[in-house]
């Protein structure tokens, strides 16, 4: 059984910023991981096993973390 496979050029993406460009097109763990995925991407929601996990945002304010979340946004 075999399938028909089609090569197409990626289309253009319009970004603003170059940092945009690397987010939605670079070869890094973020291109993959937008939106809710995003915090994983920046190590945010990961604790090392050398810091101290009372200071992780997963214990601060429900505040704090809304704009922990809203400063990775990547503005298009």
């Amino acid at each position: 059984m075999s399938r028909e496979v089609r090569i197409t050029p990626a289309s253009d993406i319009i970004v603003r910023s170059l940092d945009s460009a690397f987010v939605m097109a670079g070869n890094s763990r973020f291109e993959g991981s937008l939106g809710a995925w995003a915090v994983y991407a920046a190590g945010l929601v990961d604790i090392s096993p050398f810091d101290d996990a009372k200071k992780h945002d997963t214990f601060k304010t429900p505040e704090m973390i809304s704009h922990l979340t809203q400063s990775l946004e990547v503005t298009l």
